[in-house]
């Protein structure tokens, strides 16, 4: 009984949290033309697949089904997007974000891409094993670049800092 209490007030105490967030909200079309719209991506290489999402646009985290490569609708003109990278397929994982400011036009359908990662470069000249590099930029739907390549730094998504022990019968 103790741990389902415990369960519904940590359900809880999350539901409180994501409801304090502000989300962000779609604008309706004004004036009968159609508002900008902004999308993921992802890039594939041999093993590994890395997949980059807007998950929030001007302070206000994007919800719901929009995390996979929807259309979300952008009001025209500049607008700052925070994406999220993840690297999968590789073990461990790699994950990283940063933002990049992005003016758009009314109409136009936007795709943010990603490069296929590299690996870091350590002080001493050596390829990192923990690390990758990768640059983030938005492009119209027709492949037109419209911002500047953006680096990011890939690490680790999750590190356990024991060893996992899995006894086998």
């Amino acid at each position: 009984m103790r741990l389902i209490n415990m369960i519904k007030m940590s359900s809880l105490i999350i539901a409180l949290s994501l409801a304090a967030c502000a989300t962000y909200q779609p604008p309706e079309n004004l004036n009968g033309q159609s508002n900008p719209t902004i999308t993921g991506s992802f890039a594939e290489g041999p093993g590994s697949s890395t997949k980059v999402v807007p998950i929030e646009i001007d302070g206000q985290r994007i919800g719901g089904t929009a995390l996979h490569f929807s259309q979300i609708a952008v009001t025209p003109g500049p607008h700052d997007i925070v994406f999220s990278i993840l690297r999968a397929w590789t073990f461990p994982f790699q994950s990283g974000s940063s933002d990049i400011h992005v003016t758009f036009a009314s109409g136009e359908n936007y795709v943010i891409r990603v490069s296929m990662p590299v690996p870091s470069v350590t002080p001493d000249g050596q390829a990192s094993s923990w690390a990758n590099e990768c640059e983030v930029w938005v492009e119209t739907s027709d492949g037109k670049p419209v911002t500047s390549q953006v680096p990011v730094l890939l690490q680790l998504a999750n590190v356990s800092p024991v060893p996992i022990i899995v006894p086998i019968h």
